[in-house]
């Protein structure tokens, strides 16, 4: 959702697009919102899991039902096509996603670790289309194989 706003934020200070004054956008607010989140994650990091559910449930979920509120009242005065509308519809859809780190002490607010994770098999096999080949592909999936102890072989598969 965050990396959405940001979009939004970058699109609406393109060159040749006029800005009124020095008003701030809806993308601004909502990353303002979504910031004071991030801020309670830093404040419980070094908790156990049960203690970050009770401290998200006291102090996130009062702001996340004020973001959810905000946005429900927001998404309606924006162009449909535009980056902020899409943003806030994409929270809203996803809401029951979200929202779910609340409930689990053990989750995190954010993806990106996981996103870290994968991210050598996404580019290991996006390279490895690309091999004219077996050989190419044998060499490619080698050289992008993470910490795997089996030799990887595309063609075998």
């Amino acid at each position: 959702m965050r990396r959405k706003f940001t979009a939004a934020k970058k699109g609406e200070a393109e060159p040749g697009k006029k800005v009124k004054g020095n008003k701030v956008s809806k993308a601004d607010v909502a990353l303002s919102k979504i910031r004071k989140l991030y801020a309670i994650e830093e404040e419980i990091k070094g908790l156990t899991a049960p203690e970050k559910k009770v401290r998200r449930q006291e102090d996130s979920k009062p702001l996340l039902d004020d973001l959810h509120q905000w946005l429900q009242k927001n998404v309606t005065r924006l162009i449909p096509d535009s980056l902020t509308h899409k943003a806030m519809s994409h929270a809203l859809n996803q809401w029951s996603k979200l929202v779910v780190y609340c409930e689990d002490g053990h989750l995190n607010i954010s993806n990106a670790a996981a996103e870290n994770a994968i991210r050598p098999f996404t580019v290991g096999r996006r390279n490895r289309l690309f091999a004219d080949t077996p050989k190419g592909t044998t060499a490619s999936a080698t050289y992008y194989k993470p910490l795997s102890k089996k030799p990887v072989n595309a063609l075998t598969r």
